[in-house]
């Protein structure tokens, strides 16, 4: 039997995620994505196509807890005045707290040149994006990152979790977030992201990835609006 991992990609509250099942030698990716415009930006509130990554986290199949601290990877150079520390979706449904963090912000560059995760129109390149997350080159490196064999990773009692994520500017600031932060932080501002940056936060980076199938508790987006 084929080795696997399966790559559970998460967005927002309301869920636009997918998964797939991938394999040493390839995968059969069950994933979507969407896209829109990105929008006219100011000199406060912008966002730059290009500006985007991953948020990683190896999750256990049986227990569904996190494996150490998640990882984010983009091809970036990215320097936010504040972000919100190193949690995944699976931490915040379990009650963590969404918290500015203002401590230099961690992230590696992947060895494997990674394609854009953000559309900035209806044109997402999610093909690159199944093929790029199901090679074996992409799970070694995740694996070396993470401290543990390829073989362990691929043995079947984990799942990467993973989520999009942004770096844009709001209110002046520099920002890091996920999807799923970026709705509970609009939650805490009462709509206040939502209104400057309804593009890329409520269109473009929920929609980047979603789920197709029903995993680790979380439904497939219903076609509801975000």
């Amino acid at each position: 039997m084929r080795n696997k991992v399966i790559l559970i990609f998460l967005a927002i509250a309301m869920l636009f995620s997918f998964s797939t099942t991938v394999y040493a030698d390839g995968g059969d990716p069950n994933i979507d994505g969407g896209g829109g415009g990105m929008g006219s930006g100011t000199s406060t509130d912008s966002w730059t196509p290009g500006m985007d990554g991953v948020r990683v986290s190896i999750v256990d199949v049986d227990t569904e807890s996190i494996m150490g601290a998640p990882i984010d990877y983009t091809k970036k150079s990215p320097l936010p005045d504040y972000h919100f520390g190193k949690k995944s979706k699976i931490s915040y449904r379990n009650g963590a707290a969404l918290s500015p963090d203002t401590s230099t912000y961690q992230y590696i560059n992947p060895t494997a040149s990674m394609p854009a995760i953000v559309s900035s129109n209806a044109n997402n390149n999610i093909e690159a994006v199944k093929r790029y997350f199901c090679s074996e080159a992409v799970a070694e490196m995740v694996a070396r990152d993470f401290g543990i064999t390829l073989e362990t990773l691929t043995c079947g009692k984990y799942k990467l979790l993973l989520e999009p994520i942004a770096y844009f500017k709001f209110q002046g600031q520099h920002v890091a977030m996920t999807a799923h932060e970026a709705a509970l932080y609009d939650q805490q501002l009462s709509g206040g992201l939502r209104s400057k940056m309804t593009s890329l936060t409520h269109q473009n980076l929920p929609l980047a990835m979603f789920l197709e199938r029903p995993d680790l508790g979380f439904p497939v987006f219903s076609g509801k609006d975000i």
